[in-house]
């Protein structure tokens, strides 16, 4: 289990999911899971803000109680 150097960093991806939002937003488009997914990156971001992507699993093991 790696969660550090192993792809796009964990703040890339939260910046590309925010502009994505904003997006829909003025667009009217609901987007369900996406704001879901939003949500999981905010925690991954503020839980370990130096880690890649793959540390919101560390969120869900959290949600899951794994």
């Amino acid at each position: 289990r790696k969660f550090a150097h192993t792809g796009s960093g964990i703040g890339t991806t939260h910046k590309d999911l925010t502009s994505s939002l904003d997006l829909t937003e003025k667009l009217q488009v609901p987007m369900h899971m996406a704001s879901t997914k939003m949500q999981i990156f905010h925690s991954g971001k503020s839980k370990c803000p130096d880690e890649d992507n793959r540390a919101c699993a560390k969120i869900m093991e959290d949600i899951a109680g794994a």
